[in-house]
């Protein structure tokens, strides 16, 4: 009877792994501080927690790190869903998986001109892409440092030459986290 009671004792004092508190998915801008990704879990014994990325095929990597704190660098290569898994030996494991994402400012833009050598009165068109995420929401163009309003489609605009000289385009791309911007030259011709 002894020995029945110590299994039963040693049963009752054994609980399955439960998490207690878990990140939420996380988006960061590129550049900011680190991101830091929690996952604690309560159970008897206490449980070890294990980080993997969850690969494409939906398997799990090798595992990452040991711990109930897992630190990434705010960088596009961090991008990605995390599980943490919680095992102490008794039932089976816990899982919580975490999405991070990381935005960043535009870039890659690209300022074209259907013609950099233009007469008066022509009529150019200039067209400004970028990439960013989260995508660029808008696109401003500045000729020798004056905005250019008449854009009938964000991104693209028509200008008909006035004078000669030469003339500065600067295409700016905004999102939500930052700006960058682009040059091209036109050489205004008699």
């Amino acid at each position: 009877m002894t020995a029945t009671f110590a299994v039963f004792e040693a049963l009752r004092q054994s609980d399955p792994p439960e998490f207690d508190r878990v990140s939420d998915n996380q988006t960061a801008v590129e550049g900011d501080p680190s991101i830091t990704l929690e996952c604690t879990a309560i159970g008897e014994p206490p449980p070890n927690i294990t980080w993997t990325r969850v690969l494409d095929n939906c398997s799990d990597s090798n595992v990452l790190f040991t711990g109930e704190q897992f630190v990434l660098d705010s960088n596009r290569s961090s991008i990605g869903i995390y599980r943490c898994t919680a095992f102490n030996g008794i039932g089976n494991a816990a899982n919580h998986s975490i999405s991070v994402d990381v935005n960043y400012e535009p870039e890659n833009i690209v300022l074209m001109v259907n013609d950099s050598n233009v007469c008066k009165d022509d009529v150019i068109s200039i067209t400004c892409s970028a990439d960013g995420k989260p995508s660029v929401h808008t696109y401003q163009l500045f000729e020798n440092d004056t905005q250019v309003n008449d854009s009938e489609i964000d991104g693209v605009w028509k200008r008909t030459m006035s004078a000669q000289g030469n003339f500065t385009y600067r295409c700016v791309a905004n999102n939500t986290v930052g700006t960058s911007d682009n040059n091209v030259t036109v050489n205004g011709n008699v």
